[in-house]
Formats: C-alpha cells, structure tokens, sequence
C-alpha cells in the first residue's frame, strides 16, 4: 500500500513538473512573442502604429497597424524571426511579395510596399481586411444556395485568372485561404505566399520550390502534386472544382480520415457527380465541376473559363439550383441565404443628360464620381464606356488644366507593363487608333513621336474643368464639379502601375477640394453665414473622414454658431467612424474640445 501511495506521488509529482514545465514553455513563448511585437512596434515608427498582432504561422506573423500619413489600417506580415537565417525562407517570402504585387485585382488582397527591419527581417505592407474565412463561413452556415455560390466562385476563378496572366501559380486555392469581408460580403484570395512563378529557360536554377516538395494541404492537392509533379495553372483548377463541391454540396467530392486516404482519392478515385450531391443543379455547372476534377492536367478547363461559366450560370434565368435543397447524402446542413457577393463594377454611369458639354465642345467626360462620355447630340460613346483600358487611358490623358501632353514610353509601361517596349508602343498605337475612330480624329492629338494628349476643346473633361477652377481661384465651381472621387470603384486588371497612379490621383484630387471646401468655409465664416460655413466644413470632413483638425475647426464653427448639439452629433459620428474602421480613440486635443461642447 505504501508504495503504491509513493507511486501515485511520484506521478503526481511527475504530472506537476510536467505542468511547471509546459507553463514554463508557455509564459516564455508569450513573453518572447511580446518582445518581437515590441521590437516590430518600435522599428516601424512612426510611418506605421502597430496595435496588434492578428496571425501567426510557422512562416510569418502578422499584425494589424495604423498607417497615419493615409488614414488607414493595414496588415503587416513580417517572416518569422526564427526563419531569419533561413536563406531560402528569405528568398521565398521576397518572391510573395513580387508575386503578389504583380496581381491588380479587386478579388486579391493587395500588397502596398515591402521593407526590412533592423536586422534584415523583410516585411510587407498590405491592404487590411475585416472578415472571415470562408471556411469558418461555410462550418457556420452550410453550402450556399446556387447564384451566391457561382457569385463566389466566379470572384475566385476571376483572382486565379489574373494570377496566371502574370504567370504566377496560388497552389493553396481552398476554403481557409478565401476571405470574406464582413460589412460588404466581397470575396479576396489570401496567400498567394507560397505562389511560384512559372520558371523557364535560364530562370530554372532560381527555382524556390523544387520537384517534390510539396506544399500545402492534402485534402486540396491534385493527382499531379500528389504525384511529386510540379504545381501549375491547371493544379489551381483542380482546387477550383474542390471549391465548387464545398460551396454546393457542402463537402467535398471525397471524404478520407487520412492523408494516406486523401492521396489514394485524389490520384484513383472518381468523384461522384455534384449533381448526385446537390439534385436539380444546372447541367453547365455540373459539366463543369467534372472537367476541373479531371485526373489529368489537360483536359482541365482554364481558370478563366471556369469563371466565364459560372458568371454565365449566376446570372442565368433557368437555373433552378438555389430552390434545390442539398441532397441527404451531402450530410450538410440546408443552404444558407446568405445575400449575393458584391461584385466590382468598372463604372457607375449615369443615364444620359443631352447635350451638357460646354458650347463648342464635341464630348463630355464625367470621371468625379462617376463615369460618363456623352457626345454633343447626347448618346453615350458605349464603345468607350463599356472597355475599361479606353476609359483608363482617356482619364489617363485628361487629367490636367489643359491638353496635357503625357509622353508614349511612360504610357506604354503604365499600360502594358507586360510587354517589352516596341510591343508596348504599338499596343499605345494601336489604342490611339481605336480612340480617335470613337471620338475622332481631332481629339487625340500628338506632339513629334514621343508625346500624346487630348484637345480640351474639343472633348470637356470635369477633372480638368475642376483643376483649372482652382487655378482660376473659383473654388465655388471646382466644387460644382467634384461630386466624388476620381473613378469610383474602378480597376484595371495587370496594370498595376496605373493603379497606383490612380490613388496618388485620388489622394490628391481629394486634399485639393478638401482645401476648397475649406477656403469655402472661410468666405461664409467672414461673411457670417455660420450655417454655410457648416456646411463647407462638413464637406471637408466628408473629403477627409480621419482627420481630427478637420473636426475640430468644424466643432469650433459649430460652438460660434450656438449649436452644440450639431457639434456633438458631428463627434459622435467621428468617433463611432474611427473606432470602426481604424481601430482608434480620438486625441486628448480632440477630447478636450468636446467636454468644452458638453460644458457650455
């Protein structure tokens, strides 16, 4: 008896080193996880405010940080520091970067600049985004009914599309590495991180990821990767199609306990029709999901066919998918009735308004929240409107206060980056020739070879009109015209220069009627107009919806109107907008103002 009562002592006294030993572990991790947040936080002042972390995996971490000088958070994926002295980590992680910025699509998560730390540790800036996985979207709700599915899936076919345009490969395409935004419901591909750029030629030796080892999960891995072959285009495909199974059945085509038994499915078995899952699916569909789950690459349809087909399936009035429960077989829950995913529009135009153009003018060209190319006579230019490169090109040239002679060589890179330069040029060449038989001849003019602009007399643009209103010192008629910002909710795939260029345009366009509205509300504060400089004030922090000295002149105009409580209604929205959307308290400068407000 007395040794037993010893044994038990002993494992308890085991058990409790054991427990000492793992809380030992445990408060290390945290403390040396604390220690790298500190160090991040303090290397990335002031042009980035850590606030904390978001993720982490054995490859990176990942933190949610404040980017004062725009006013917006952003997420800070920095490799993880026991990986520093890894050169092939280093080199891979440098390749996420290149890779992904090379994608200009609104369904990839962009990335904004890359930098290192003190010690050589590289990181990337990019776009922040609030919201879910789809997996964790699909385990909540089930399967989706049929048009918000191929909504969906169309987005996701759409980001691998533009990936491979750019010859760059996901290899990861599965439910946890899609995000789900939570206001609007807009789809984003994450982790295009262990992307490998298609080597050929001389480029073979730089090759990261070598033949055989293989990255990713199992579960979502094709014959061909699972076979040791290398991941290409069509590998995407695959998981195309496995996404295509979770969003309708609400699994996938296999089920295995294994990663032996996944292997085995994925290079033997066959999968059973969606439609044997999910009855009453439509037939393209159904053909469709069968060709992507091909055991062979080649006959393997494109990504961006598949998103052809299930754009065209969505928007079909035939299918009757979505009344269609999901078969029992699929031991899913029912499809849930989530509302349709956001889909980016190249425009927002306006119906037309008749002749609007100044006289002498042959076109009007609406490009401040909204897009519209109207001709004298009043119809619209659809061969113009309805193609995004001549819209962005045409906005390209008419940004200015007059013809604004833009040189070739810079368009040509802005526009066809992917092209070598003689290519480039005939491809601007080529463009200017489709633009002067719309709108003609006299309306794009040349100066020598290496320059091209627009004649403002004979096309009116209220970008430029708007410019040239603020030149003139009219900033009553440069606010007439900016009824919002540059092109709104406008992209342009593979071109990433030119969206660039048109967020510094964005930002710039922005601070100069932000200044107008603000000379605005100087000229009614001087006349004593308090309710329009209210007015004009308000403006200006609808232009700059962040900026707390913008609030605080607008605060301060409504004390000396008397109205305090505009002025604390004008707080509270503030407040409420910067804790949502930038994770932020208001200054103490800020606070201070508004407990005068209160005080009277």
């Amino acid at each position: 008896m007395a040794s037993q009562k010893a044994a038990v002592r002993e494992d308890t006294r085991v058990q409790d080193d054991r427990e000492v030993r793992a809380q030992d572990a445990r408060v290390s991790r945290d403390e040396s996880e604390t220690d790298f947040t500190d160090r991040v936080r303090r290397e990335l002042e002031p042009e980035l405010q850590v606030i904390r972390p978001l993720g982490r995996s054995p490859v990176a971490e990942v933190f949610l940080a404040r980017e004062p000088a725009l006013k917006r958070l952003v997420a800070v994926k920095v490799l993880a520091p026991g990986l520093a002295r890894d050169d092939k980590a280093v080199r891979r992680f440098a390749r996420e970067a290149q890779s992904a910025a090379r994608i200009a699509h609104p369904n990839v998560i962009s990335v904004y600049r890359v930098g290192h730390l003190d010690d050589g540790l590289p990181y990337l800036v990019m776009r922040y985004v609030k919201g879910r996985s789809l997996a964790a979207l699909l385990k909540a709700e089930g399967p989706c009914d049929g048009k918000r599915a191929c909504s969906v899936l169309g987005d996701i076919a759409s980001a691998v599309a533009a990936g491979h345009r750019r010859q760059v490969v996901h290899r990861d395409i599965k439910p946890a590495n899609v995000l789900v935004e939570t206001a609007t419901g807009h789809i984003f591909v994450v982790d295009f991180g262990i992307a490998a750029i298609l080597a050929t030629g001389d480029e073979e030796p730089d090759r990261i990821t070598t033949v055989g080892h293989l990255i990713g999960d199992p579960q979502y891995m094709s014959p061909e990767r699972l076979l040791g072959e290398p991941a290409t285009e069509r590998s995407d495909v695959y998981n195309l199609g496995l996404l295509g199974y979770e969003l309708l059945a609400g699994r996938g085509p296999f089920e295995a306990d294994s990663n032996r038994g996944w292997t085995e499915a994925h290079i033997s078995a066959e999968p059973p029709r969606l439609s044997a899952l999910r009855p009453g699916i439509d037939e393209r569909l159904d053909a469709l999901m069968a060709r992507c789950l091909a055991k062979h690459p080649d006959h393997r349809p494109e990504a961006a066919d598949v998103e052809e087909t299930v754009r065209a399936v969505c928007t079909s009035t035939v299918s009757t998918v979505s009344s269609v429960p999901v078969s029992r077989s699929a031991a899913a829950p029912a499809p849930s009735a989530s509302p349709p995913a956001s889909e980016p529009s190249t425009s927002r135009p306006r119906a037309p308004r008749g002749l609007q153009s100044p006289a002498g003018h042959a076109y009007r060209f609406d490009v401040l929240g909204s897009l519209d190319l109207v001709a004298a006579e009043g119809g619209r230019v659809l061969s113009i409107v309805a193609q995004p490169k001549r819209v962005a090109l045409l906005t390209y040239l008419a940004t200015g206060t007059d013809t604004a002679f833009k040189r070739r060589d810079r368009i040509a890179s802005i526009f066809w980056p992917e092209l070598e330069d003689d290519r480039a040029r005939h491809a601007l060449r080529q463009a200017v020739y489709v633009l002067r038989g719309s709108l003609g001849s006299e309306t794009i003019v040349s100066r020598g070879d290496d320059e091209v602009g627009l004649d403002g007399d004979v096309l009116w643009s209220d970008v430029s009109a708007f410019e040239r209103a603020l030149a003139q010192n009219r900033p009553d008629v440069a606010m007439e015209l900016y009824r919002g910002t540059l092109l709104p909710g406008f992209y342009l795939t593979d071109a990433i220069d030119f969206e660039h260029w048109l967020d510094n345009e964005r930002n710039r366009l922005d601070r100069l009627a932000t200044e107008a509205a603000w000379e605005l509300a100087a000229e009614r504060e001087g006349e004593g107009d308090w309710a329009g400089a209210v007015h004009w004030a308000r403006r200006a922090l609808e232009l700059a919806p962040f900026e707390e000295s913008v609030l605080r002149r607008l605060l301060d105009l409504h004390l000396r109107a008397g109205d305090r409580a505009g002025a604390l209604s004008a707080y509270e929205t503030f407040a409420r907008r910067l804790r949502e959307e930038l994770e932020a308290e208001p200054t103490a400068e800020t606070l201070a103002l508004v407990e005068r407000v209160r005080g009277g």
